[in-house]
């Protein structure tokens, strides 16, 4: 093997050597997570920065054991805290230690961008070099976008620290998210750097080719890099091809991560051309993504809980939903996924709910031969497009005439079939009311002198409804929805002391707050 592929091998041998503490020697691992998402005042804000350092310690942490007080992440600094960390780190690091230091930002090729402020890179080596460690891992993920289109730093030659000791694997990792002359991308998709989500999801398991239970340098390595590319190669930007430099003395097989027996898992069955893309229920929050491999089956490991897959590849999309328990693994056969419009997959992601149930509570008016206010309670169940629905409401109408006025309070129940495409709903069917009519006549004469000027009558009426909706907003399990609605009511009415059916058609409008069951 070249000299060239094997720096290129290597970064993951580090990020193993870390966890080959555990079945070589005690060693204590350190993390540095850094993560900015504004640079400097002429560059667009970054989207995930901040929130990739947080997912990088708390990955290590779950799959690294590493505990909690050995790991810090520190967003919203500038510089100055930034080495400040690290002199802080100085103090608590021994020469057998692991250190990582990973960063999630913008930067150039001679410094990162903090906050607004340059950390010159030479800066930056200086304070490494101070911290004692056997190894140190060093992750440069820096961005020059918030968009798919483009996030990089400009790469220059790599710098090292001699660590000394043959007796076991000694130095430093430097690990960029893109080669020379390459833009490395963040994606609002995945929530993150496409690099460091595919990283990720490979320390968790998705890297285990050969099922032991142990991600080891090379099986992280060749995950990462075909994750990345896949993923990059099918946004706007340019095919990113991740790199590493190292410098390592020593021998030994480095493991990265070792995978947890409690943690259950899903297996993607061999296909091409084929994407999974897993959420996280109830936040939404996207967990792993992966291609299927035309050769085998994948496996990812994933915590205990419940999660949403979305397929795509092959023409055809589909989602599932999935409810995992400790040890339990459960494989994706194409049958058991419910089509769906790409549409609806993109625009909810892991918001998308398969078969829920959702309340609402609604305030409005409507508008028959006078003006009315009602309110409204409703439950429906269904898939995200078609629905079923249940409603109750109460309300109040009046009018006024020349001869003379009336008041009506009404308790109503709708059943109703809903068809939602997008932010829009589309509702028919039927609705029932009882009515009370409190009546008055203006004119007394008009009514004869044997019928009384105030008249009270109880009624029953039906008829067809038909309801658009539009979401005004939607936040998580809570949406806010404007509705029209037209109907058309069958009822009796009391004319001159006689009762006779008449057809009344009535528009609507209303304000309400759907919440949806997680």
């Amino acid at each position: 093997m070249s000299r060239t592929r094997t720096k290129r091998l290597l970064p993951w041998l580090l990020l193993g050597a870390q966890f080959v503490a555990g079945t070589v020697r005690a060693e204590t691992v350190h993390v540095l997570a850094v993560g900015t998402n504004r640079g400097l005042p002429s560059e667009a804000e970054l989207a995930y920065a901040e929130s990739d350092a947080q997912h990088y310690a708390e990955t290590l942490q779950t799959y690294g054991r590493l505990d909690r007080q050995q790991a810090r992440v520190l967003t919203g600094g500038g510089p100055t805290e930034v080495l400040d960390a690290l002199a802080a780190l100085s103090t608590r690091a021994s020469v057998d230690d692991v250190v990582h230091f990973y960063y999630s930002g913008h930067g150039d090729r001679r410094s990162l961008h903090v906050n607004g402020e340059r950390l010159n890179l030479s800066d930056l080596r200086a304070a490494l070099d101070a911290v004692p460690a056997r190894v140190r891992i060093v992750i440069l993920d820096a961005c020059q976008s918030a968009t798919d289109l483009e996030k990089g730093l400009v790469p220059e030659a790599p710098f090292s620290i001699d660590l000394g000791g043959p007796d076991r694997v000694s130095g430093t990792v430097l690990l960029r998210a893109a080669s020379a002359g390459e833009a490395a991308q963040e994606s609002s998709e995945l929530g993150g750097a496409v690099f460091t989500h595919a990283l990720l999801v490979g320390l968790r398991g998705a890297a285990d080719v050969d099922a032991d239970g142990r991600v080891s340098l090379s099986e992280l390595y060749r995950h990462a890099y075909r994750q990345t590319v896949l993923r990059s190669s099918a946004s706007p930007g340019e095919v990113m091809h991740p790199t590493v430099d190292i410098e390592l003395a020593g021998a030994g097989e480095l493991i990265v991560s070792q995978i947890r027996d409690t943690t259950a898992s899903v297996l993607v069955p061999p296909a091409r051309d084929r994407q999974y893309l897993l959420f996280a229920r109830p936040s939404g929050a996207l967990t792993g993504e992966l291609w299927a491999d035309p050769r085998r089956p994948v496996v990812l490991p994933l915590p205990p809980g419940r999660y949403l897959v979305h397929r795509r590849g092959q023409g055809r999309t589909g989602a599932r939903e999935l409810s995992l328990e400790a040890g339990q693994e459960i494989s994706l056969e194409q049958g058991s996924f419910r089509d769906l419009p790409l549409a609806l997959l993109v625009e909810k992601g892991g918001r998308l709910r398969l078969r829920t149930h959702e309340l609402t509570v609604a305030a409005g008016a409507h508008y028959r031969l006078g003006l009315g206010q009602f309110g409204r309670l409703g439950w429906s169940f269904g898939s995200p497009q078609y629905r079923g629905a249940f409603g109750v409401g109460v309300g109040r109408s009046s009018y006024s005439g020349s001869n003379q006025s009336f008041e009506t309070l009404e308790l109503e129940s709708e059943l109703l079939f809903i068809y939602r495409v997008g932010a829009f709903d589309l509702a028919g069917g039927a609705f029932g009311r009882v009515l009370q009519v409190r009546g008055q006549a203006l004119a007394a004469e008009l009514l004869g002198p044997s019928l009384p000027t105030e008249t009270s009558t109880w009624g029953a009426g039906f008829g067809p409804r038909l309801r658009g909706g539009w979401e005004l907003l939607e936040t998580g399990s809570v949406a806010v929805d404007l509705s029209l609605t037209g109907s058309l009511l069958a009822a009796p009415e009391t004319s001159n002391g006689a009762e006779s059916w008449t057809l009344r058609p009535e528009v609507g409008l209303e304000l309400g707050v759907r919440w949806e069951s997680p």
